[in-house]
């Protein structure tokens, strides 16, 4: 594990903890921590070193795959997925439930309408309390979702019942299952110019993919296969199909490029 991670686990028991590394004057400082909801359910929230709560904020919710031999603080640890936030320099948090294992409950974790909501606003509040700034600064913030692998169940519900308006979203090898909610909330985008739509996918669920494409130009919304002029403006669909097999494993960390999740917030937030 790294040394960003070794640090944060110091912390990981209770929020109490983390807030001991808080003074009452600064909004510039990195915290990390796993936080208990008030369901008992076990979530993640990282700030970066340069957070700034008086510039616009991006939160960055990210939803992890089946946990096999490994525990959540493992997965993000190996994924990299808050230094991937933090590298970006966006000043974007990062938000990460921990999922069940069964596929029936993680499709369940948001199915009651706005309860993504209610979720965001308990995840914004925790981090509020450890920076020690108002939780109305993240009234405001841009959302991105990203979901990987089996992480596809609870973002579906999140899109469909939700009640938050979305900024992007970002699917790494994450099409399974039906494509008919993701292809919905791309055309939203799309026709809107409202967010942007990241779909990057092998071998593993290719087939879903391509549902998902054939989605699109029945709708007459276009898509393309690379970034336009490197950035990812509203209304962007962008479609990266990976060639090579046998990466689904790293694909967080190895996609299209190295770190996809700061290659994508760089692209729509960077100056």
């Amino acid at each position: 594990m790294n040394g960003f991670f070794t640090r944060a686990a110091l912390a990981f028991a209770t929020l109490a903890a983390v807030n001991s590394f808080a003074k009452a004057d600064e909004v510039r400082a990195p915290y990390a921590a796993v936080y208990m909801t008030q369901k008992g359910e076990k979530m993640f929230f990282s700030v970066p070193r340069d957070f700034d709560a008086q510039k616009p904020i991006t939160i960055v919710v990210y939803f992890h795959g089946l946990l096999t031999d490994e525990t959540f603080e493992e997965v993000l640890a190996r994924q990299r997925v808050a230094e991937q936030v933090e590298a970006a320099v966006v000043n974007a948090v990062l938000v990460a439930p921990s999922l069940a294992a069964r596929p029936k409950k993680r499709a369940a974790l948001f199915a009651k309408r706005d309860s993504f909501k209610k979720f965001l606003k308990e995840a914004t509040a925790a981090m509020a309390k450890a920076t020690r700034v108002s939780p109305s600064v993240f009234v405001h913030a841009r959302v991105v979702i990203v979901a990987y692998s089996g992480g596809h169940l609870p973002v579906k519900m999140a899109i469909a019942r939700g009640g938050i308006a979305l900024d992007g979203v970002v699917l790494l090898d994450a099409h399974y299952g039906s494509q008919k909610i993701f292809a919905e909330q791309a055309i939203r985008f799309s026709r809107q110019r409202s967010g942007f739509f990241v779909s990057s996918y092998m071998y593993a669920s290719s087939e879903r993919g391509k549902e998902f494409e054939k989605m699109l130009e029945k709708a007459g919304v276009p898509f393309t296969w690379h970034f336009q002029d490197g950035r990812l403006s509203p209304g962007s669909v962008v479609v990266k199909k990976i060639e090579a097999s046998g990466l689904h494993y790293d694909f967080v960390t190895e996609a299209w490029t190295q770190n996809p999740i700061t290659d994508v917030l760089k692209k729509a937030y960077g100056q």
